[in-house]
């Protein structure tokens, strides 16, 4: 399998987690706040919410037999607006174990690939995303699959 067959994979077990919304499977961005309310506003309650997907790795491991075993390195990208009135952080604190959760119980994603590692969250700040502080989280998985000779 390579990058573009995973991709898929990994968007549908993050689609699946209640909560999560506006799921893109590249990181987007935007230069104006029409795109930006378009695309990344949760129309249920009007605040920015939104889940990017990312491979900043995929180094591959060889054994004597040629076999070839490629190591994707998956990060998840979670924008949550700030807003203290309904304690923001605690929520989206719970919502990224909710992902990890899915990600750990979805362990074999295919026939032909498996989550290596538990996922981890490898980040959590507060930053500016398209002009609104948000609450920034980063989930990191490993995905292994056999690269066919």
């Amino acid at each position: 399998m390579s990058y573009i067959t995973v991709l898929p994979l990994v968007k549908a077990v993050l689609e699946d987690v209640t909560d999560v919304v506006n799921v893109y499977d590249y990181l987007r961005y935007v230069k104006d706040l029409t795109t930006r309310d378009a695309r990344f506003l949760d129309s249920d309650n009007n605040r920015v919410h939104t889940w990017m997907i990312t491979r900043d790795e995929a180094p591959s491991e060889g054994a004597l037999d040629g076999d070839v075993t490629r190591i994707h390195q998956f990060k998840l990208h979670g924008y949550y607006e700030v807003n203290d009135y309904i304690a923001s952080e605690k929520n989206f604190q719970q919502l990224a174990d909710n992902v990890m959760d899915a990600f750990n119980d979805n362990r074999g994603l295919s026939q032909f690939s498996n989550i290596a590692d538990s996922s981890q969250l490898v980040g959590f700040v507060n930053e500016m995303f398209c002009g609104i502080l948000c609450h920034h989280c980063i989930i990191g998985i490993t995905i292994e699959d056999d690269v066919d000779p």
